[in-house]
């Protein structure tokens, strides 16, 4: 042990460490929960996943088993709903990442 510190020194700086690594997964947790991406069916989300990762619809038609009027039909339902025009604007209002 460094003589620059006691033995209550660092067992103080251990339980600060725990205290913020705790803290650090709280927040994490909370980002990544979205309660506007838990308003959408299971379809809706996995639509816009596919869109946030980069997708045509002629794409996400066959990655999902279904036309791509289907899927435009779905978008177009999913932008009226979220109140966006874009895909990058319901990405954005989503906070949506590709890969995930």
């Amino acid at each position: 042990m460094c003589a620059a510190f006691s033995f209550d020194d660092a067992q103080r700086l251990h339980t600060i460490c725990l205290h913020a690594s705790v803290a650090l997964t709280r927040l994490t947790q909370e980002v990544r929960a979205n309660p506007l991406t838990d308003l959408l069916s299971p379809r809706q989300q996995q639509l816009v996943q596919l869109v946030a990762n980069g997708l045509t619809n002629e794409q996400i038609g066959r990655a999902c088993g279904i036309t791509t009027h289907a899927v435009k039909k779905a978008l177009e339902r999913l932008f009226a709903r979220m109140n966006v025009s874009s895909r990058a604007e319901l990405i954005a209002t989503l906070g949506v990442r590709s890969g995930s």
